[in-house]
């Protein structure tokens, strides 16, 4: 009877001793688990903010593109403009002048200028018949 008390004892024991491993194999696998997933989580989270910082860094790069365009082409429109505002001038058909000026005139002081016209020098006399219209 005590053997068989014993060799019971024993079976308990052993299975107690199983069990036990079971769990502490259970929890030592729920551990790795957990680690597991907490370096995955962290991977994400850095692999996330790399993808941030790319994509903010690729922001900055076009919107400086973009300001270059901008600059460029508003130096090619100064540019344009500035070429535009030197357009030729049509020339101008002008009535002769009506002789060579003389320095001596009364308008002595008075510079003639290329594009100016000058009045004739003598005046044409006037009928009555033209003096009533």
């Amino acid at each position: 009877k005590e053997k068989e008390e014993k060799e019971e004892q024993k079976k308990k024991e052993k299975e107690e001793k199983e069990k036990q491993k079971e769990m502490e194999k259970k929890c030592r696998e729920m551990k790795e688990e957990q680690k597991r997933k907490e370096r995955e989580d962290k991977e994400e989270q850095k692999r996330k903010e790399k993808e941030a910082r790319e994509e903010e860094k690729r922001k900055k790069q076009e919107a400086l593109e973009l300001e270059k365009q901008e600059q460029e082409l508003k130096k090619k429109k100064a540019a344009e403009a500035f070429v535009n505002f030197f357009v030729p001038k049509q020339k101008v058909e002008r009535e002769p002048s009506t002789g060579p000026v003389s320095k001596s005139s009364l308008l002595s002081s008075f510079t003639i200028k290329v594009d100016m016209r000058l009045a004739p020098t003598t005046r044409a006399d006037l009928t009555d018949e033209k003096r009533e219209v």
